[in-house]
């Protein structure tokens, strides 16, 4: 007996039904590819939407130097007034932010001379959402002649509303994510 191999129409028909079946297959795994690079787009997205909301009362922070405001008590002459300089920290956010630590460095631009850490580290508990807190720069410290200190910079430290460590750069400015020194609050 001789095998069947069957007719033309039905060779046919199944050519046509592992093709259509290969195509469906290639087809299901270019979707699935799609979709997943879709999901690692968003998880991407929303990663970066997370860095950027959780340093987002943190880079609303800034510390400063310029004549003080207030902070001289009336005894003081003009003369220590036109000479005084300070430090100011304005919590631009709507947020408090807690265990301030503002500490103040010489700036030294000749390469002889090392940047060092000069007076003593100022604590202050916390800082209301839009208040700004001054802190005299230490009269042993100030330019004798009164012109702004240029070479002077102070860091900040502090803890932000969601518990979190920040430690801005008095040199560059950049903005980092800190160990947190002490408790919250």
């Amino acid at each position: 007996m001789k095998p069947q191999f069957g007719d033309v129409p039905g060779w046919i028909a199944a050519i046509a039904t592992v093709a259509a079946v290969g195509g469906a297959w290639i087809a299901a795994n270019r979707l699935v590819n799609i979709e997943k690079r879709r999901d690692e787009d968003v998880e991407k997205g929303a990663a970066i939407e997370l860095v950027r909301a959780r340093r987002a009362q943190a880079e609303r922070v800034a510390a400063w130097y310029d004549r003080p405001r207030g902070y001289l008590d009336a005894t003081a002459s003009p003369e220590e007034r036109e000479k005084s300089w300070a430090a100011f920290v304005k919590n631009g956010s709507d947020l408090p932010i807690y265990n301030l630590f503002i500490t103040f460095w010489y700036w030294a631009q000749d390469p002889e001379v090392i940047n060092r850490r000069v007076g003593s580290t100022e604590l202050r508990r916390s800082l209301g959402p839009g208040e700004t807190y001054e802190i005299l720069l230490p009269p042993h410290l100030a330019n004798k002649d009164g012109r702004k200190p240029a070479w002077w910079v102070a860091d900040i430290e502090f803890i932000d509303a969601a518990r979190v460590g920040w430690w801005r750069d008095a040199f560059d400015g950049k903005l980092t994510e800190s160990e947190v020194r002490i408790g919250f609050g």
